[in-house]
């Protein structure tokens, strides 16, 4: 699982369904590095979300009552692996 404040790469942006365009109208960028601003989970759902420093969507209320941003999916996204001379994204998932 990432960390809030990991850097990350993004490894899929492709379109969010149309039924998630109005909670995430921020386009991810393939190859973009993107800081990890909170996790979200959620107990029905497989995998985990992802809301970014860079990238701040919309709030909305859940079901819940409570006011939060919808997130990415943590599987759009690599861990960022600093060397010396580069930085390339990690091969392992996560």
């Amino acid at each position: 699982m990432f960390k809030i404040g990991q850097k990350i790469v993004c490894i899929d942006a492709s379109p969010v369904p149309a039924d998630c365009a109005k909670a995430l109208p921020l386009r991810l960028t393939l190859n973009s590095v993107y800081t990890v601003a909170s996790i979200h989970i959620e107990p029905h759902i497989e995998g985990y979300g992802i809301r970014l420093e860079e990238l701040p969507n919309p709030s909305m209320i859940w079901a819940d009552s409570e006011e939060k941003e919808w997130s990415y999916s943590s599987k759009r996204f690599r861990p960022l692996v600093e060397n010396n001379d580069s930085v390339e994204m990690q091969t392992e998932v996560s």
